[in-house]
């Protein structure tokens, strides 16, 4: 089954709490091994690992309590599925225990041996399935030249179908990425090349319009800021893939080659 089918639903090991009662727990003191996963947020701890990164249940390092005995519970499960899973090369499990913004840090971590064992096609497949379900790129994108460099063809991040619609684009294509910057943001400068150029573009202005407005604030820190939209024109040839799955005709390029030069700077209306 491919990872695309296989993942598209909730996973229950990502949702324990769902299935059993915290309540009826017996009280714990956290797993040794999980000790240096606390992460502190505000005045609470947490446990940020990446079979186990958990920001719903505070835990206690010192003491026994029901939060604890669950976040035991889930790293206990998941770490005696996650040593199967390796030792039988299946990687899409690996992944599907995984919860979502981890799944991109592990395939780096581990795409050597992964496209060793499994293959150029179904590598390129992980791999766009993954690109098209993290919704946060930002920490990982300085890798992504070195996954597709390690493949012989990114094209085959394509479906049939997708590569059906790339073929009739033209050979010059407009695109455009809704970002979030400062209110004194007034040009692109090469420092902010990795962060607001990114990856991923449209070709759908609306779509860029959308993911200005709704999706880019949630990872702008700024107390102020106002919404634009990016757009260009680069070479069809210069395209690292099209993506139509989640009807978004997003366009995959290096955000390293785009000339900053050519960008065109709208403010969202």
């Amino acid at each position: 089954m491919e990872i695309s089918q296989k993942l598209k639903g909730l996973n229950k090991f990502n949702y324990m709490e769902e299935y059993l009662n915290i309540n009826n727990l017996e009280k714990e003191f956290l797993l040794e091994e999980l000790h240096k996963s606390i992460v502190v947020v505000g005045n609470n701890l947490y446990i940020d690992h990446f079979l186990c990164q958990n920001y719903f249940f505070d835990i206690d390092p010192f003491g026994e309590t029901t939060n604890n005995a669950f976040i035991n519970l889930q790293y206990k499960t998941k770490v005696t599925l996650y040593r199967k899973y390796l030792k039988e090369k299946d990687y899409d499990s690996v992944l599907n225990i995984l919860d979502k913004q981890k799944k991109m840090e592990w395939f780096i971590k581990h795409h050597k041996k992964i496209y060793s064992n499994i293959g150029n096609t179904k590598y390129f497949k992980m791999f766009s399935w993954i690109l098209t379900y993290v919704d946060h790129h930002y920490p990982y994108r300085k890798n992504y030249s070195k996954i597709i460099k390690l493949g012989r063809n990114p094209r085959l991040m394509m479906s049939k179908n997708e590569k059906k619609l790339f073929s009739k684009l033209p050979q010059l294509i407009k695109i455009y990425r809704g970002v979030c910057v400062d209110l004194n943001f007034k040009k692109i400068e090469e420092s902010h090349r990795e962060l607001l150029i990114g990856n991923s573009w449209t070709l759908d202005y609306e779509k860029a319009s959308w993911f200005s407005k709704n999706h880019a604030p949630k990872f702008h820190q700024a107390a102020k800021s106002k919404k634009i939209i990016l757009s260009c024109e680069i070479g069809k040839k210069d395209v690292i893939a099209y993506f139509k799955e989640r009807n978004e005709e997003e366009i995959f390029v290096d955000y390293k080659k785009i000339n900053i030069n050519n960008i065109l700077i709208q403010n969202y209306k």
